[in-house]
């Protein structure tokens, strides 16, 4: 059986802003398709969706996989920012299932959506290993592209290249 874990948060400065952006993320979930073992993670988001403190939108243990959950989110956040053009908010997706993880982070502010999304399609780790042999090769944040890397217990030439995450900045000015 594959593991999801999903946390979606959006975070407003006000209790007005918080309760029509529930009203948009739920009309902007339900209509989204993702055919996960004949259940809709989407539709179970939307049922999901909550209010915490007056001015935080979240819901937690969807069933979304990774690449899914980064798909939808993007569009619910793109949503917010088309339907509340005059509300600042802050926002933190993450999710993981058996094999990949993914996040999307940013804010909205005087009009300019800024999102970054990281995807691992390989799953998330603080190493990249050898696939050879399993040895740890290089740590993500010193991994460099361009380097050549040999695994330091089997001596074997590897392309670490796949195992890298996939990281996308976007900045939309909503007019």
């Amino acid at each position: 059986m594959e593991i999801f874990t999903n946390d979606f948060t959006v975070t407003f400065t006000n209790a007005a802003a918080t309760n029509k952006a529930k009203q948009i993320a739920d009309e902007t979930f339900r209509p989204l398709r993702y055919d996960l073992y004949n259940e809709q993670p989407s539709i179970l988001a939307a049922d999901t969706l909550t209010i915490e403190n007056d001015v935080t939108l979240t819901f937690y243990e969807c069933c979304f996989d990774s690449a899914d959950l980064l798909d939808a989110s993007r569009k619910v956040i793109k949503a917010l920012a088309l339907g509340l053009k005059g509300e600042d908010f802050d926002f933190s997706v993450c999710g993981c299932d058996t094999y990949t993880e993914a996040w999307v982070d940013g804010n909205f502010q005087n009009g300019v959506l800024d999102m970054t999304s990281t995807f691992f399609p390989e799953g998330y780790s603080e190493y990249l290993y050898c696939p050879e042999c399993g040895e740890a090769v290089v740590r993500m944040e010193d991994y460099d592209p361009n380097a050549t890397y040999v695994c330091p217990e089997c001596g074997e030439e590897i392309d670490l290249s796949s195992a890298v995450p996939v990281i996308e900045k976007e900045l939309i000015t909503i007019c």
